[in-house]
């Protein structure tokens, strides 16, 4: 719900310090992909003849259904409905095809292809409980336990 140009431009050119020399880095590094980005919006906004200032989107600047940041968008959204047009905000078909898209072309995805894959444990395995649904152990901590 917030304007993409603001939200880009005021983390563009005003991102958060902490005062930590030891986040300053990566704060740099950050406020350089927003500046980036911001340059992507106007780029998007000549070549797929948007307004903008109306686009909204997340804090941080991710745009339409798909959450696609500017440069995301330039490079993976493709006109899933045959209109002509790229639009991530209003048209569903434009939406899982340009996911699906990103999916192909940053993941390595197949098309028909699995999705998910069924855990086994062994029978001797080490329970573990997880504490919430975030991914908190690698494949081989898993494995370790006796998860398959």
């Amino acid at each position: 719900s917030y304007p993409v140009v603001d939200a880009l431009y005021t983390l563009a050119f005003a991102y958060p310090r902490t005062g930590d020399p030891a986040k300053a880095d990566r704060e740099n590094r950050r406020e350089a992909f927003f500046r980036g980005e911001l340059a992507q919006l106007f780029a998007l906004g000549q070549e797929q003849d948007l307004d903008i200032t109306t686009l909204k989107g997340s804090y941080a600047g991710a745009m339409g259904w798909g959450q696609f940041m500017p440069s995301s968008y330039r490079e993976f959204a493709v006109d899933g409905d045959g209109d002509g047009r790229i639009d991530l905000f209003g048209s569903t078909d434009d939406v899982f095809a340009s996911i699906a898209n990103y999916f192909v072309n940053k993941g390595g995805w197949v098309r028909g292809g699995p999705v998910v894959v069924r855990a086994e444990r062994d029978p001797d395995a080490q329970d573990h409980e997880p504490e919430g649904l975030a991914p908190d152990m690698s494949l081989a901590e898993l494995d370790a336990l006796g998860y398959r």
